[in-house]
């Protein structure tokens, strides 16, 4: 990247667009009307800061299903970001009757495969999750195939009544849960 034109002072030089936990080294040379003077010695090799993880590359697999939770398994991102990885954040949605997800809620976890607890009963979700490190919050995995938890009993019937009918018979009459 040339910075400076000739008969130039300048002695130094932000140098930006460089990419996260990478290491640099640099060199310098001049270049006059007749060409191209000889490189300068490199530099310390520099490493840029960290960077937020990779996405997962496969979608969360759920190993286990439950009326109202789901076991999620994940293995590490390709890559931490040059940072340890802290924490996963489970992202699970609810999968609406024209098949349109919508986020449902999302739960902190530090290994796998996590527990995910508090699902209704016979309905259907996906699943993503995203590392964090101490810079911040990774892309998203791929989305899980869609998963129904169990089928649940049906609710209790309310306001269940009795009328005397006969001597041997009584009506019973209630309201649908």
């Amino acid at each position: 990247e040339q910075v400076a034109d000739s008969g130039s002072t300048v002695t130094s030089e932000e140098i930006t667009g460089l990419l996260g936990d990478t290491d640099y080294a640099f060199q310098v040379q001049a270049i006059n009307a007749i060409g191209f003077g000889d490189l300068s010695s490199s530099s310390a090799v520099v490493r840029t800061a960290p960077i937020v993880p990779a996405a997962p590359d496969f979608a969360p697999e759920i190993v286990e299903l439950g009326q109202y939770w789901a076991v999620v398994k994940l293995g590490a991102p390709p890559y931490d970001g040059g940072a340890a990885i802290l924490s996963y954040i489970v992202s699970i949605f609810d999968i609406a009757a024209d098949g349109s997800p919508t986020l449902f809620r999302e739960e902190l976890t530090t290994d796998f495969p996590t527990n995910i607890t508090g699902l209704h009963g016979f309905s259907l979700y996906v699943f993503h999750v995203r590392a964090v490190n101490e810079i911040g919050l990774g892309r998203p995995s791929p989305l899980c195939s869609h998963v129904r938890t169990l089928p649940v009993p049906p609710d209790t019937p309310q306001a269940l009544s009795v009328s005397h009918l006969e001597q041997y018979a009584f009506e019973l009459s209630w309201k649908v849960p």
